[in-house]
């Protein structure tokens, strides 16, 4: 079984928001190889805003450079329920290419449930979509931060010190 497949039968829908047709037709490509996908395209981030409260997709993936670099704002908007409520949890995919350790930590700081590097490759792709569909993290709404949990190492057995965060599991000893 492949790393994206999903129940027999069950097609998986993605919005694909990147101003570069060539790209749009590659990501599209990529992932229609390797399972049923609908694969919806805006070229805009205000097509992308129009087509998010028409469609229900299961992912979005935005390329960091759409309308000229402000991909990061389009997340914003949805993390901030500004495109609507029901969409602030969507699984989103930031495309982009190579970028510095503080833009990288910017993305990351964004939202984003996963970033991917171009170029890619097919495997790296598929990967990026299954962990944002398959293993969704905790979500964290706070005020300086609205986005998956950024931590994805496993609670280490051997603390001792106070569990400061909600899902981090009630340990009566450790809060002692």
């Amino acid at each position: 079984m492949n790393a994206v497949d999903a129940p027999e039968g069950a097609v998986l829908r993605i919005l694909v928001a990147d101003s570069h047709v060539f790209q749009r037709r590659l990501l599209a490509e990529t992932l229609r190889a390797s399972r049923r996908v609908i694969i919806d395209h805006a070229d805009s981030a205000e097509q992308c805003a129009q087509a998010l409260g028409i469609i229900q997709p299961d992912i979005l993936i935005v390329d960091w450079e759409l309308d000229r670099g402000h991909g990061l704002d389009l997340v914003h908007r949805v993390r901030r329920s500004e495109l609507g409520e029901h969409l602030k949890k969507l699984p989103i995919i930031l495309v982009s290419p190579p970028r510095a350790r503080r833009e990288v930590s910017r993305a990351r700081n964004s939202g984003i449930d996963e970033f991917l590097l171009r170029p890619y490759t097919t495997g790296a792709m598929l990967e990026r979509v299954a962990e944002a569909r398959e293993n969704r993290r905790e979500f964290v709404d706070s005020p300086n931060y609205i986005g998956p949990c950024r931590r994805r190492r496993a609670a280490d057995a051997s603390y001792t010190g106070p569990r400061r965060r909600l899902f981090d599991g009630a340990d009566a000893e450790a809060d002692a």
